[in-house]
């Protein structure tokens, strides 16, 4: 199995959250890539069973949250993800608000079926993300 961790970030952290991810997942036994939204490359997206994107929390503390324009734009120039397990992930500092939903936007109609979310503050991989990864690879 293969995974591919997409992200956008502004100061590092999601970054972070994705490498975090991309251990955790190697320890699984899931061969994961940490790739930015920049650095894409489609063909490691087509070898790829599970897609993790990941996004910086942008907006207003508590409300009007969105992704930003490069991986808004990004999101949008996505292949179809059919057959692979998409999962979202962001970093915030106060609260996620509407960041999934306003995520989920720009890739509507590229996937089918509930995306999973996992959410940081400070880029590290709680316990409880540990848990849902596994609830997703299994």
């Amino acid at each position: 199995m293969k995974a591919i961790i997409l992200f956008q970030s502004k100061k590092g952290t999601t970054k972070k959250f994705g490498e975090e991810i991309s251990s955790f997942l190697n320890l699984q036994k899931i061969e994961a890539k940490v790739c930015s939204v920049q650095d894409f490359n489609a063909d490691d997206l087509a070898t790829a069973d599970y897609v993790f994107l990941g996004c910086w929390t942008n907006g207003m503390f508590l409300m009007f949250q969105h992704p930003d324009k490069a991986w808004a734009k990004f999101a949008e120039q996505l292949p179809a993800l059919d057959g692979k397990k998409v999962v979202m992930f962001t970093t915030y500092k106060v609260a996620t608000g509407v960041m999934f939903k306003s995520m989920k936007k720009h890739i509507k109609g590229n996937f089918s079926g509930p995306v999973p979310e996992l959410k940081s503050r400070n880029g590290l991989l709680s316990d409880q993300n540990k848990t849902e990864i596994l609830q997703i690879i299994n």
